[in-house]
């Protein structure tokens, strides 16, 4: 098994994908989104579980080793596996989520395990906090709503020196499509502003980095960004 995205995201002048292939992806993408966080809402877990071949859980967890403590925002936390980790490592975890049928299935593992008012009904491009507000951000898996509008919001609201970690895929040795999700995130963000290695300005103050992390078998790729100056 290679590296993944050795292939999927090249620098720029080495082939980057024509448009139509962004076209398709972003609307398949919107497609399956739609679907999974509204009408099939109830069945997410279950997709997420048989797509990963059972890994998706770890797949998740990856992210939680770059992540600092203190306040941590995940965007989009679906039906709030990761977020109820989050707090459970001591961390003073927020979830924003946009889907109404989301936000009612997450609500409602948290309240099980006595978590209340951490989750916001909130668009991503929009986030409803103050500037400078959390320390740390996460999301797991690519989404639509990454675009420039998402980087400036997350630029604003991570407090100088804060960090954003985005778990763009994963590849194992006995399950190795699930790669695949890293293809299309590098086609929504633009390939020619993807590469293996250096660093990548997401928005003016928001530089990030592509890092491989061992998971389950396999390996899985994030994105680890940090806003510029000094924290407090």
């Amino acid at each position: 098994m290679g590296a993944i995205g050795g292939e999927r995201c090249r620098p720029a002048g080495a082939g980057t994908s024509p448009a139509f292939l962004t076209w398709l992806a972003r609307k398949a993408l919107s497609i399956s989104y739609g679907l999974l966080y509204h009408q099939l809402a109830p069945a997410y877990d279950l997709t997420s579980w048989v797509v990963s071949g059972g890994r998706w859980r770890h797949w998740q967890r990856v992210a939680l080793a770059d992540l600092p403590s203190g306040r941590v925002l995940e965007v989009g936390p679906g039906t709030g596996h990761l977020l109820l980790d989050l707090l459970d490592s001591g961390r003073n975890a927020y979830g924003v989520e946009l889907s109404s049928e989301m936000l009612r299935i997450a609500g409602r593992r948290l309240r099980s395990r006595g978590y209340e008012g951490r989750l916001v009904a909130g668009d991503a491009r929009q986030l409803p906090f103050a500037d400078s507000a959390f320390d740390g951000m996460v999301l797991t898996f690519p989404a639509p709503f990454l675009d420039a509008r998402f980087w400036h919001e997350a630029e604003r609201v991570l407090r100088p020196g804060g960090r954003l970690v985005l778990v763009l895929g994963a590849e194992s040795r006995h399950w190795p499509w699930p790669g695949a999700l890293e293809w299309v995130l590098c086609r929504l963000a633009g390939s020619s502003d993807w590469s293996t290695g250096g660093e990548m300005s997401l928005a003016p103050g928001l530089t990030g980095r592509l890092v491989d992390r061992p998971v389950g078998g396999g390996v899985a790729r994030l994105l680890v960004a940090e806003r510029g100056g000094k924290g407090s």
